[in-house]
């Protein structure tokens, strides 16, 4: 079998396979799927926002209560405290 019947029988599949396709591409869509993640990525990297977001105000309170809590107050500025009261008397 020659280049002549080679072609003879490779030729008739291409040109059948080329309409085959032609006639596909009315009723399906020939391209790959369409890549969808886009949202996911967007949905992720909100959430990386969010958590930056909330780490930072995590760190802002954290410092905020360290800087209350260690600033020295005046036993002058200290409101006094009320007097105990006395225990009742015990009932015999």
């Amino acid at each position: 079998m020659g280049t002549r019947g080679f072609i003879k029988r490779f030729l008739p599949f291409v040109a059948a396979f080329a309409v085959g396709i032609f006639v596909a591409s009315f009723f399906v869509q020939i391209s790959g799927p369409k890549y969808r993640g886009g949202k996911k990525v967007r949905i992720i990297k909100q959430l990386k926002l969010e958590n930056e977001q909330l780490r930072m105000e995590n760190l802002r309170l954290r410092n905020e209560i360290e800087a209350m809590t260690t600033e020295t107050m005046n036993a002058a500025e200290l409101p006094p405290l009320p007097p105990i009261p006395p225990m009742p008397a015990k009932a015999k």
